[in-house]
């Protein structure tokens, strides 16, 4: 069970590295050379995934984060098995404190 460390211990207040948060986004230029290789249409490589077509296109074009789901989907892919997690996604580190003040 994975407990937030101010939780565990009521008399530690959260830390400006507790308030980070991690957001995963594809990588569409690798992507897209995995499907030119496979010769695969999005279409396709969404309905591989088990995706809708217009979730997987915001997906693709970075308007929406990956969930943990869809980046296990991604390794799990016959087609990317070559790819390191590195190439396939970037991860961008966003302070959820600057997000809460108006």
């Amino acid at each position: 069970m994975n407990v937030l460390p101010w939780k565990a211990n009521p008399t530690r207040f959260p830390s400006s590295e507790d308030t980070l948060r991690r957001r995963y986004l594809l990588n569409p230029d690798t992507i897209q050379l995995a499907l030119d290789r496979n010769h695969l249409t999005h279409l396709r490589f969404a309905d591989h995934l088990g995706l809708s077509r217009s979730y997987w296109s915001q997906v693709f074009n970075r308007h929406r984060h990956l969930t943990p789901t869809v980046r296990l989907c991604l390794l799990g892919s016959r087609y990317l098995t070559h790819l390191d997690e590195d190439h396939l996604w970037d991860i961008v580190v966003e302070d959820e404190t600057a997000e809460a003040q108006p």
